[in-house]
């Protein structure tokens, strides 16, 4: 592999491991930034993603939709439906949700669920590309 591609790649789950680091220190912490917490699940697994189609040479938009990654996945590897779902779970505190109109306001327990889906995205790209890079 391309040692430029590699440290890219590097670069997005380094990030995203970021996001889920600090998502799942503010709730072990008992913290109550749910907002936040959900908003930076999504982010996480959106970075993931975009890791993963780099590694597999493929074109994506510059985008946040993770319905949409996860589908350009798909044009080269299986995809476990149930990330399609927590996908779902997720997109609900993307980037519209940091505007007044679009605030929601997570319980612990859809929070929870928040990090588990981004926890899982994280597995699903890990388990694929872990020994390459």
């Amino acid at each position: 592999m391309d040692p430029k591609k590699e440290d890219f790649i590097k670069e997005w789950i380094y990030e995203g491991n970021n996001d889920l680091g600090l998502a799942e220190f503010v709730i072990k912490n008992d913290g109550t930034y749910y907002d936040l917490v959900c908003f930076h699940c999504q982010q996480a697994a959106e970075k993931f993603l975009k890791a993963y189609i780099i590694y597999l040479n493929l074109y994506y938009k510059k985008i946040h939709d993770l319905k949409y990654l996860l589908n350009v996945i798909k044009k080269k590897r299986t995809v476990p439906e149930p990330l399609f779902e927590q996908a779902d779970l997720l997109s609900a505190y993307a980037i519209d949700s940091r505007y007044p109109d679009h605030w929601n306001d997570p319980s612990l327990e859809e929070t929870k669920e928040c990090i588990k889906a981004a926890q899982n995205f994280k597995k699903y790209i890990f388990n694929e590309i872990e020994e390459q890079i």
